[in-house]
């Protein structure tokens, strides 16, 4: 039978009061005409409403907001744990590897303990030469692999799936809700007949405001939420988170000297401490809900619904099994003994609790002790797998003989390879000692012709510095001759003047004794006879002979 096509009117339609109403007055009028025309109809809602009838309506209003004590720690914590992933500890790795004479480049005296231990390794002795053909080599390597690296790869591993839950809950569940429930049930009897019939219906709308408009989008705490979450990804895919990998630590966390003594460890301890502690999903309801009473016309109209599906229930379905319309069928092997079950149900936190789901098999100890028989397909199974194990020694046998092929050609590929590395290291070896040759002549060559160079300077600088103090010795040479010259110029010069003074002094000398000569001759012709006179001329002239001889 071909399903009938429905034309669906717009949804904005279909929300409005206009377009329910529409349709109830329809169904309203099918269901007067029903209850004039048809006995039966009216026999129906007269059993559903003279049974045990339970009316329920009720109407929810929940208001959400995002726990904030979650938000406050977290943020107070991210600087110290920022600083650990910048500056993450690191300590000195030391790797022991015993490796042939020729690879060895790392030996201690730790090598020579171990070759004193392991005397087998020892190839030969000449004198007092030990020639070992492997010896132990210890490598030096500095690691960020410690364990309260660990403990911050561990911590930021857990932030992010803390973080990121709550803040894909509050998103898809942080929005203010309005719900309204109606329950009708009725326990009824008609003759031999006895049956429940009930109906459930209840939806869930957004406020009567824009969406947008809740607190989701609207409040400095959810923009405080997104901000973590931004950071708490860009943590998980640090280079720091890279660097350290899947290495992680298992609760409970060690104190470790190096946390207790550090403050930005100890505030992350506190972090994980509170994260494991804290279980709720972030955020709080505030729940108003509202019993309300029913109308009388709506409820006659939910009589007549649920009395015409009474009837179709009863035209369609017959009440014995019927073998070819049968899917399913199971039997109930132990008796099941009912229990009296008190039961005060009251709105609790529970009821909005969000699930991470673990799934596991609980059977009841009922049925832990209690055996049954095998049906015809159980029996056919146990016998395949009495089979299987018989026929699994021989599997094994086999097995092994396969393990025991593989492992020879396994052996076999690496000794192969063994050997091809042996000869590329012998090869790389050889490469390596004739690039050293290579690189020691060059290095040679250089070291002589920069020595060339530097002799070749080092004459050219004699000579320049010969040459210069020949030039400042002629320099001085000159100079000194210049100031001779100059000397005896200036003492000559000096002698003239001096001479030419002492002529001026001894012709103004000689004019004076002239004049005094003039002057005494005058008076001595005067009064001393001319035989006296005589005398005393010829004994100045003897004193004036005398002068002149000294002064030559």
């Amino acid at each position: 039978m071909a399903k009938e096509k429905f034309e669906h009117p717009d949804s904005s339609f279909i929300d409005s009061k206009e377009y329910f109403g529409e349709l109830a007055k329809n169904t309203e009028g099918f269901f007067n005409d029903m209850l004039s025309g048809n006995a039966l109809f009216r026999n129906a809602i007269s059993m559903l409403s003279d049974g045990s009838v339970t009316v329920e309506l009720k109407k929810k209003y929940m208001l959400k907001a995002i726990d904030e004590t979650w938000v406050n720690v977290i943020e107070e914590s991210l600087n110290a744990v920022d600083a650990c992933i910048r500056n993450p500890s690191k300590y000195i790795e030391e790797r022991e590897e015993v490796l042939p004479i020729e690879l060895s480049r790392n030996i201690t005296n730790r090598s020579l303990r171990h070759l004193a231990q392991h005397t087998n390794y020892i190839q030969k002795i000449e004198n007092d030469t030990i020639t070992p053909s492997k010896i132990l080599n210890v490598y030096r390597e500095e690691t960020i692999m410690t364990y309260e690296n660990k403990f911050i790869n561990t911590l930021i591993n857990h932030l992010y799936t803390f973080v990121s839950r709550r803040y894909s809950v509050a998103k898809e569940k942080g929005q203010d809700e309005k719900s309204t429930l109606f329950n009708f049930s009725s326990d009824f009897n008609q003759g031999n007949l006895s049956g429940r019939l009930s109906l459930g219906i209840e939806i869930f709308e957004k406020p009567d405001s824009d969406v947008n408009n809740t607190y989701v989008l609207t409040t400095p705490l959810w923009s405080r939420v997104e901000k973590l979450f931004r950071i708490v990804s860009d943590y998980i895919s640090s280079d720091f988170a890279k660097s350290m990998g899947k290495s992680y630590v298992n609760p409970p966390i060690m104190r470790t000297n190096a946390i207790l003594k550090n403050k930005n460890l100890r505030q992350c301890l506190a972090l994980w401490e509170f994260i494991e502690s804290y279980d709720n999903a972030g955020f709080g309801l505030l729940i108003q809900e509202d019993a309300e009473s029913v109308d009388e016309a709506y409820l006659k109209d939910v009589y007549s619904a649920l009395a015409l599906q009474y009837v179709m229930f009863r035209y369609n379905i017959e009440n014995e099994f019927v073998p070819e319309n049968r899917l399913n069928s199971e039997f109930t092997e132990i008796p099941i003994a009912p229990q009296f079950v008190t039961d005060i149900k009251k709105v609790e936190e529970n009821e909005f609790n969000v699930f991470d789901t673990q799934y596991k098999k609980i059977v009841p100890v009922s049925q832990l002790n209690n055996r049954r028989r095998l049906s015809d397909s159980e029996k056919e199974i146990a016998a395949a797998i009495d089979l299987i194990l018989a026929v699994l020694p021989i599997w094994d046998e086999l097995v092994l003989e396969e393990e025991a092929r593989k492992r020879e050609e396994e052996e076999r590929r690496l000794a192969e390879e063994e050997a091809a590395r042996l000869a590329a290291e012998e090869e790389a070896k050889r490469r390596a000692e004739e690039e050293a040759a290579r690189i020691a002549a060059e290095k040679a060559e250089a070291l002589a012709k920069k020595k060339a160079e530097r002799a070749k300077a080092a004459k050219i600088a004699r000579k320049k510095r010969k040459e210069e103090a020949l030039r400042r010795a002629a320099e001085e040479e000159a100079r000194r001759r210049a100031d001779e010259k100059a000397a005896i110029a200036a003492a000559k010069e000096h002698a003239r003047i001096l001479l030419e003074e002492e002529a001026i002094r001894l012709q103004a000398e000689e004019q004076v004794r002239l004049l005094e000569k003039q002057q005494s001759n005058k008076f001595w012709n005067r009064i001393m006879p001319s035989g006296i006179k005589r005398s005393y001329n010829k004994r100045n002239e003897n004193k004036k002979r005398k002068s002149e001889k000294n002064n030559s």
